[in-house]
């Protein structure tokens, strides 16, 4: 069986500023996940474009939850009566 070796420094600083800016700069995060790396740095490139592929997989998962939900809820709202619940109620305005 083949053992896992702990990521370097350079991998987690590079995962976790890749996933960071993923999620605050999206753009960039794009732009520099096509830009060439120095070979000294290739375990921080490794990690800063996992930490990017991390996140949009969340992004994905995230969208993906709503749009199922969403669907669901539309297709069954008659039967659990998930119209408008203020739908022959009154306030009493005492």
């Amino acid at each position: 069986m083949e053992e896992l070796n702990d990521p370097s420094q350079e991998f987690i600083e590079g995962f976790n500023k890749g996933y960071v800016l993923r999620e605050h700069k999206p753009e960039l995060a794009l732009s520099l996940s096509q830009t060439k790396f120095p070979d000294s740095q290739k375990d921080f490139q490794t990690g800063f474009l996992g930490g990017i592929e991390q996140k949009e997989a969340e992004l994905r998962k995230v969208k993906s939850k709503g749009f199922s939900f969403g669907k669901l809820r539309e297709q069954y709202k008659d039967e659990l009566n998930l119209g408008d619940t203020a739908k022959g109620k009154e306030i009493d305005r005492e």
